[in-house]
């Protein structure tokens, strides 16, 4: 999803081309965990794919109401299927400004979400993800090979139509057309 927002961007994708070839030379160094923690749009790109993308965004689980419950005015019934979307609130404008727009400078500009659960792309407290830091160092180390070795497209007539059944990603395989740079 990440290579689909960039070439949907082009102007985002520039941008963390210019940051990697600024902070990462691989004929002269190899790649570090210091060096990508110092890449702020390369953290923003991703923070902002899982923020529009998120493949768990409908939760990690269902919960049964154990007795009868009441939050705020809404009623919840013993036996009751409760389950957690957080991407309504990853598009929510009280949370996100221009919540519809992939914009990875908001995680720059304002980098804290007014509400500590407003953002939770691997969810908070004891049933969080434990490889989410991994996880977004192998994409880190993944995307920063990957947009330094290609030049990439969507095909013109693909259309993305996201689905919820497996997980929330693309109904649809996503074709692209991949051509090796010849500058880094």
């Amino acid at each position: 999803m990440t290579l689909y927002a960039l070439a949907e961007n082009p102007k985002a994708l520039e941008k963390l081309r210019e940051e990697i070839k600024q902070m990462y030379d691989p004929m002269q160094d190899e790649i570090s965990i210091e060096k990508l923690n110092k890449m702020d749009y390369l953290t923003a790109v991703l923070k902002e794919t899982l923020r529009v993308y998120n493949p768990a965004a409908f939760g990690p689980a269902f919960r049964n109401a154990t007795k009868d419950h009441k939050l705020g005015d809404l009623e919840i019934k013993k036996d009751t299927i409760v389950g957690v979307a957080s991407i309504f609130t990853f598009f929510h404008s009280k949370y996100f400004d221009d919540p519809f727009t992939f914009r990875p400078e908001r995680w720059i500009e304002k980098p804290n979400v007014s509400d500590a659960f407003a953002y939770t792309p691997f969810w908070a407290g004891p049933r969080n993800c434990i490889g989410q830091h991994l996880a977004m160092i192998e994409a880190k180390i993944i995307l920063c090979e990957f947009v330094k070795m290609f030049d990439f497209e969507r095909l013109k007539d693909y259309v993305l139509k996201m689905n919820s059944m497996k997980g929330y990603g693309p109904e649809d395989k996503m074709p692209m057309n991949l051509t090796k740079r010849t500058e880094n």
